[in-house]
């Protein structure tokens, strides 16, 4: 073989060899990459419930052009058909009228007093954060990417917490990870493996809270929560950081708090593209409650 086609064979190699890593980590980059969901916010999560509130309880009262008469053949375009109470009179008692918004929502302290549980009839969405969930956050350094965010949900959640009057005397919520969605699949099926096929997260409240008063519906007030946190059998003090407020069905509840995995003997998922995963992982609360 000629000094020329040696080199010549050594120059393709070397182009092939460039390409399959730019595929490589185009796929990667595709990945691990991406618009991630926003951090969980109180404000943003009762505006989608109340936007989808309004989907379901406002009625369509519009009636088209062909119905807007009594009776089209008796020349009066303007007397509307009788057909019982005005729809649009509040107070005229008919049982036939729209349906109002059910409220559950707290006005005294005699109102919270009780059990509330979790309530997961709410449609869950990932990318949007509507509805009820337990989640993570996960900084990670990719190579030729730089920093991206992992975020996976589980909309599999269950628990209550106990009022006597303003004060939060008990919570225990309890989140199956088995059930993690993030933006792809390969990495949910990483974490699956490396959490086990009965991995769940649990909160337990070890010191009560008490609210300052009942807040006025959708007004979001801050609070801090102490309790333990048990991830894979390991139990850990943590401090969550809330936000909580009234909803028009009942109550909602904020919370993230910052952890260590290695302390709770989780090993980060790696790839070869992955420079550096975080041991740090933010976990996340979202819930809605109902009086139980």
């Amino acid at each position: 073989m000629s000094a020329a086609t040696g080199s010549r064979r050594r120059r393709w190699v070397l182009i092939a060899a460039i390409l399959v890593a730019a595929a490589v980590a185009g796929g990667l980059f595709w990945f691990f990459s991406g618009d991630e969901p926003d951090e969980v916010d109180a404000e943003r999560a009762l505006q989608q419930d109340q936007d989808s509130l309004s989907e379901v309880f406002t009625p369509d009262l519009e009636r088209s052009d062909d119905t807007a008469d009594d009776d089209p053949n008796d020349g009066n375009d303007d007397e509307p058909t009788e057909t019982g109470p005005d729809v649009d009179d509040p107070e005229d008692g008919d049982p036939d009228g729209p349906d109002e918004v059910p409220t559950g929502a707290p006005q005294t302290a005699e109102d919270l007093d009780g059990t509330w549980v979790v309530d997961t009839s709410r449609e869950f969405d990932r990318e949007t954060g509507r509805g009820t969930f337990i989640g993570y956050r996960i900084a990670e350094e990719l190579q030729g990417v730089g920093a991206t965010t992992a975020v996976g949900r589980s909309p599999s959640v269950e628990g209550e917490v106990v009022f006597a009057g303003l004060i939060v005397s008990s919570v225990v919520v309890k989140g199956d990870l088995t059930d993690l969605e993030s933006d792809d699949g390969r990495r949910d099926a990483r974490v699956r493996s490396q959490l086990g096929p009965d991995a769940t997260a649990t909160f337990e409240l070890s010191r009560p809270i008490e609210l300052p008063e009942v807040p006025p519906v959708s007004e979001v007030i801050e609070l801090t929560a102490i309790g333990e946190l048990t991830l894979l059998d390991v139990t850990r003090e943590v401090e969550v950081a809330l936000q909580a407020a009234v909803t028009e069905t009942g109550l909602l509840i904020t919370g993230s708090t910052l952890v260590a995995l290695s302390d709770y003997d989780v090993e980060v998922p790696s790839a070869p593209i992955v420079l550096s995963a975080s041991d740090d992982a933010t976990l996340e609360w979202q819930l809605f409650l109902v009086k139980g």
